[in-house]
């Protein structure tokens, strides 16, 4: 076999490895009654967490006006992270409260607790339809997010908005109703997914930045 066979050989080999590995952290989506379905679909290690805090943050920062200004400003992770992509049932009030299928994420930190405190955050302004919180690792903004807040304790709840993620709807960019119900109808949803989970509630928090800032009011 010659060199160039042998360099294309472990390039499949490595492609090959790399989707075995995806396709076991992905799991199936599991339904529960309320008509909801959640799946994990990544595992944060705190390695990977503090990552997300110190060079991945430098280069979000360097993309913006203030490329130091969070520098070490952000906690160390305390917990590995299990996130899961919810599917959840909701109503468009523009349209006569016409059923629609949305999504978002839910971020839960492996503390050994039954029971924790939420933050409900709501993102800034993306122009990618699956520049997502259900779709992490495409959105800076959620990794920041996720390694702050879910790493500390908290389960992170965050709607990709109608017309974003799984949503077949038009871009619902500050439409008052629809932003409101997907985000309270996803909140639920988180709520009843947790409950499956055997996994208790505690105190409520609501954030959020830009776009996210003008949501968490609606909400």
């Amino acid at each position: 076999m010659n060199k160039f066979l042998k360099k294309f050989s472990f390039f499949l080999a490595s492609i090959l490895t790399i989707t075995v590995a995806n396709s076991q952290q992905i799991q199936k989506f599991t339904s529960i009654p309320s008509g909801s379905e959640y799946q994990l679909i990544d595992v944060y290690s705190t390695e990977r967490l503090n990552k997300i805090l110190s060079g991945e943050l430098d280069e979000f920062m360097h993309s913006s006006t203030m490329p130091t200004a969070f520098r070490g400003k952000f906690t160390s992770a305390k917990y590995p992270v299990r996130l899961y992509r919810v599917k959840y049932r909701s109503v468009v009030p523009e349209l006569n409260n016409r059923p629609t299928i949305a999504s978002g994420l839910v971020a839960v930190p492996d503390t050994g607790a039954n029971a924790m405190p939420v933050v409900s955050y709501q993102h800034g302004t993306v122009f990618g339809k699956n520049e997502v919180p259900s779709n992490p690792d495409a959105s800076s903004e959620t990794r920041i997010m996720i390694a702050q807040f879910a790493a500390q304790g908290y389960v992170v709840v965050a709607a990709d908005y109608f017309g974003r993620g799984v949503s077949d709807l038009p871009d619902s960019y500050l439409v008052k109703g629809s932003t409101q119900q997907a985000g309270s109808d996803m909140f639920f949803a988180a709520l009843d997914m947790l409950g499956n989970l055997n996994i208790k509630t505690t105190h409520l928090f609501l954030s959020g930045w830009s776009q996210g800032g003008w949501v968490t009011m609606q909400t």
